[in-house]
């Protein structure tokens, strides 16, 4: 197993390495904008970008000779390759905590300088719009373990879903797939009552979409 995920990590480097500059990036303004709806979508867009490659990945894997004749399971083959898509997403996911760690640091370096600066020249009197860049990270909404966990089934969903669609052999049938999916998933988080139960939702989802499309690619092969 570790060959193929192996092999699906290099396939997937370059849109993976996009998608954790992207990620690191939707990091960067969380601190100050906390997880609002712009964001969730971000995020979520950001997984589905990851899922329509391997979606269209697993198309060629359908009559992949390497696949077709390794000498284990089908279902352990397509797994590894579905660990491979959730491995680019949890990579990004440590890329946007990281970016949102130093933007916060920046954030508190620059205050204590124009604290210092306030001190020196206190006698003039201080502008009058220092410290409002800095205003927003305090003010805006908190991104605790409950955002982070909605953030990063979202990120998953948006992947799970558009490989799924993505996978599907006709043109039309992905794009209703996707359309529908799509409505439906997001129509069923917004109306939960509180991020945490949004978050299990999106998850449900993810665990649901990820195993109809490593049965549906191991039945080729029955």
């Amino acid at each position: 197993m570790r060959a193929i995920w192996w092999r699906e990590l290099r396939e997937l480097l370059i849109v993976g390495l996009a998608a954790i500059v992207a990620m690191a990036v939707v990091g960067s303004q969380l601190p100050e904008e906390g997880l609002r709806e712009e964001s969730m979508m971000a995020l979520a867009m950001i997984g589905g970008g990851v899922g329509l490659f391997q979606g269209l990945l697993d198309r060629r894997r359908r009559d992949d000779g390497f696949l077709l004749h390794r000498p284990i399971g089908t279902l352990r083959i397509h797994v590894a390759r579905s660990l491979a898509g959730a491995t680019i997403c949890a990579v990004g996911v440590v890329a946007a905590a990281a970016s949102s760690l130093v933007d916060v640091w920046l954030a508190e370096r620059q205050a204590e300088r124009m604290r210092a600066a306030r001190v020196g020249y206190a006698w003039f009197g201080p502008p009058r719009d220092w410290g409002a860049s800095n205003a927003g990270y305090f003010g805006g909404v908190i991104l605790d373990a409950r955002g982070v966990w909605l953030g990063l089934s979202l990120l998953l969903g948006g992947w799970a879903l558009v490989r799924f669609a993505a996978s599907r052999r006709r043109v039309a049938t992905a794009m209703l797939v996707a359309a529908a999916l799509s409505f439906g998933g997001w129509s069923l988080i917004a109306r939960c009552p509180s991020v945490s139960f949004a978050g299990a939702a999106a998850m449900v989802l993810v665990v649901v979409l990820s195993s109809l499309s490593v049965l549906d690619l191991a039945g080729d092969r029955r």
